[in-house]
């Protein structure tokens, strides 16, 4: 027999707290088969996910999954959970999408031995960095093609 393991799933991001505001206020304006959800419960209420506003409201013991932006790990609650995961093999930053020249998400992309963090120092990572997601079903390419979307 198995047992279920529970893994907290996070959403860190301004842009997707405002969207899902939104998409409670005008659920009226949504189609048939969004209403006859909402009959039932509101298909916006996430039951297994929550808004994460900031780092000091993350209890980091155990496994999780955090989606954060920005995706370029330039600033904020991205940012700082890749310097403090960096360097555990046990965690992986996930890429969904292509990266910019002069962002942090560009050399993690090939798995440098070392990484320079925000306050000048530098971490070493004991495995991959990064799992780079392209916008196609299956993730054999390295690099995606500027405007591409996870999907």
């Amino acid at each position: 027999m198995s047992m279920a393991v529970y893994i907290p799933i996070y959403y860190a991001s301004p842009l997707a707290k405002r969207c899902m505001a939104v998409y409670h206020k005008y659920i009226n304006s949504m189609n048939e088969r969004i209403h006859n959800q909402f009959a039932n419960s509101n298909p916006f209420d996430f039951k297994h996910i929550s808004a994460l506003k900031s780092i000091e409201n993350f209890n980091d013991v155990g496994p999780s999954v955090v989606m954060a932006s920005s995706s370029g790990l330039q600033s904020g609650l991205s940012r700082q959970l890749f310097e403090i995961w960096c360097s555990n093999k046990k965690n992986a930053c996930v890429i969904p999408g292509y990266v910019v020249e002069g962002t942090l998400a560009k050399p993690i992309i090939n798995e440098p031995k070392e990484v320079t963090l925000m306050n000048g120092l530098t971490a070493q990572h004991a495995g991959p960095l990064h799992i780079f997601l392209s916008s196609c079903r299956f993730c054999t390419d390295k690099y995606v093609p500027k405007g591409a979307h996870a999907t």
